[in-house]
């Protein structure tokens, strides 16, 4: 136990050859105080782990050992870039660490961090792996499949991973299904947002929770797996944006919106119709006209609402009755 405690306090001051370790010491990590476990990383807040892995990288890696060898360092600079940058944003006006990350491979990453750092962290780590790019002479552009699970700290770690990483293979197969190579430049994030005492197969919520009505009245309430850059709600940069617009928008009255939407278009519509002029106008200038759309080719109707309230009610999770009980005025719009 104590050869433990003295490899972690190497660690922290740099001393290993460990690459999680030495990038730390590259960032404002550096000179913040970093929590010894998940519940003082947390505090009352809920945790967030965040997969990432590269994508197409095994079947783009080149034949000879020089070209792989080329190629798998290239990919190796870039995401360490990028990781040094996220992490630097994410610790900007921070007095404490907001985020730990756990393992740095060639092109994979592990963090953990408070649920309301995590999606501003991937739409920062993609930003700037395509930034750093942008101008770059090659065949292959870097991108990531994301998966971030964002659920309450007593959940075993192991079984966060789990999630995290089925959520990242469902953005890389979205990736796969990308037509060409201008499509295939792009990263792609899923998600997961849990307040109970355990975390469900992705699949199994989706198929059970997201998918209603039938014949000319299919409704999909999610749309994820989705874009990490991009302009409107079909991105998660978009939603992250949107998300800023809802503060100090009614809560009680986007919550009970947000409840209508299984229960059929008329419900929903009634309950957007009913909303106070305050909920309306956040709405509008986070890109939400109406609540629901039609696919294109009269294909299923689509909204946008689920995620986008779900997102913005990230950084208040777990915090105590008092701190979210909704106010007189927001109950009664």
């Amino acid at each position: 136990m104590s050869r433990r405690h003295e490899a972690a306090r190497r660690g922290e001051d740099g001393k290993t050859a460990d690459l999680v370790s030495l990038l730390s010491t590259k960032t404002k990590l550096n000179n913040l105080q970093r929590a010894q476990e998940l519940k003082e990383l947390v505090g009352s807040g809920y945790l967030a782990l965040i997969h990432a892995d590269g994508n197409g990288v095994g079947s783009s890696a080149g034949t000879t050992d020089v070209e792989r060898a080329r190629f798998f360092h290239r990919n190796r600079v870039l995401l360490r870039r990028a990781v040094q940058k996220a992490i630097d944003v994410a610790c900007e006006d921070a007095s404490t660490a907001p985020l730990i990350p756990l393992m740095l491979g060639g092109d994979d990453l592990l963090v953990v961090c408070r649920g309301a750092t995590a999606l501003p962290f991937v739409v920062t780590l993609c930003q700037t792996l395509a930034d750093l790019q942008r101008d770059a002479k090659s065949d292959f552009t870097l991108t990531l499949g994301v998966g971030v699970v964002i659920a309450k700290y007593t959940i075993p770690i192991h079984r966060l991973h789990e999630v995290a990483e089925q959520l990242a293979s469902s953005a890389k197969r979205r990736f796969r299904g990308l037509k060409d190579d201008r499509e295939k430049g792009r990263s792609v994030f899923d998600w997961a947002v849990h307040s109970t005492a355990w975390v469900d197969d992705p699949g199994e919520v989706r198929r059970r929770d997201w998918l209603r009505g039938k014949g000319q009245d299919v409704r999909v309430l999610s749309q994820r797996p989705i874009d990490v850059l991009g302009e409107g709600l079909g991105t998660l940069q978009g939603l992250v944006r949107g998300a800023d617009k809802l503060v100090g928008a009614p809560r009680s009255q986007l919550r009970y919106l947000v409840d209508q939407l299984p229960r059929g278009r008329a419900l929903s519509e009634l309950a957007f119709a009913e909303l106070s002029k305050e909920a309306r106008a956040a709405l509008d200038e986070a890109g939400v006209k109406s609540p629901w759309r039609r696919a294109a080719g009269n294909g299923p109707w689509l909204t946008d609402l689920l995620d986008l309230v779900e997102i913005a009610e990230i950084g208040r999770l777990g915090r105590k009755a008092a701190d979210s009980r909704p106010t007189k005025e927001a109950a009664h719009g």
